[in-house]
């Protein structure tokens, strides 16, 4: 028997399989999730007590006796005399005394009280030595010192006169002595007549007794005419 002769077939050729390269996928970043920093705790420091202060005590230091200090006299140039010049001292104003124009009256017949402030002296003089030349019986405070007796010397006189006149103004209105006889006068019932020589104002109390009186407001005019417009008021009887 012929052994069959078996024809070895060639293997095909291997085909080399070609893969396909595949594109890389494309990396995706990772994106990180930021933490959001945790809250700084604040350090709470502890408040320290300050420590008391000690005063200090400063050492009173005593002062330095003061030195006097010595001015050097400068003598004068050679040839040039000084001439002090001496100060006149001061003219001192001296009042003007008044003098009263007559003695009061003292005899038994009725008269006219004055009554007035000083500082009114020179007005009031020349009025009354008018109503002194016609005739009439005055009684002021001519001469009268102050001493204990004045009070019942005016006393007396207010109470025995027989019409009382006070010539008004802002200086005889505060004066003491002339209320004092203004309410004397009242109360003895004489026959008051105030003057008013200026523009004065009253005092409430005063006022009140005034406004019941005759008045005569001679504001501004000269003694002349003063005198005039005061007999037409006055008592006749009180003079010769």
């Amino acid at each position: 028997k012929k052994k069959a002769v078996k024809a070895k077939k060639k293997p095909a050729p291997k085909k080399k399989a070609v893969k396909a390269k595949k594109k890389p996928a494309p990396k995706k970043k990772a994106v990180k999730a930021k933490k959001k920093p945790a809250p700084k705790k604040k350090a709470v420091k502890a408040k320290k007590k300050p420590a008391p202060k000690k005063k200090a005590v400063k050492a009173k230091k005593k002062p330095a006796p003061k030195k006097k200090a010595v001015k050097a006299k400068k003598k004068p140039a050679p040839g040039k005399k000084t001439v002090t010049v001496k100060k006149k001292p001061a003219v001192e104003k001296q009042r003007v005394k008044i003098e009263p124009p007559f003695k009061a009256y003292t005899g038994d017949k009725p008269y006219l009280y004055i009554s007035y402030s000083h500082k009114d002296m020179e007005k009031v003089y020349a009025i009354i030595s008018r109503l002194y030349m016609s005739g009439f019986h005055i009684w002021y405070d001519e001469g009268l010192e102050r001493d204990q007796n004045r009070e019942k010397t005016l006393g007396e006189a207010i109470r025995n006169c027989g019409q009382f006149i006070v010539f008004v103004t802002p200086d005889s209105i505060k004066s003491t002595n002339v209320k004092n006889e203004i309410t004397l006068a009242i109360m003895e019932e004489r026959n008051v007549v105030p003057v008013y020589l200026m523009e004065t104002t009253l005092p409430n109390n005063m006022k009140v007794i005034f406004d019941t009186l005759i008045s005569l407001k001679v504001t501004g005019m000269s003694p002349e005419t003063i005198y005039q417009k005061i007999l037409t008021i006055v008592d006749q009887r009180l003079k010769d």
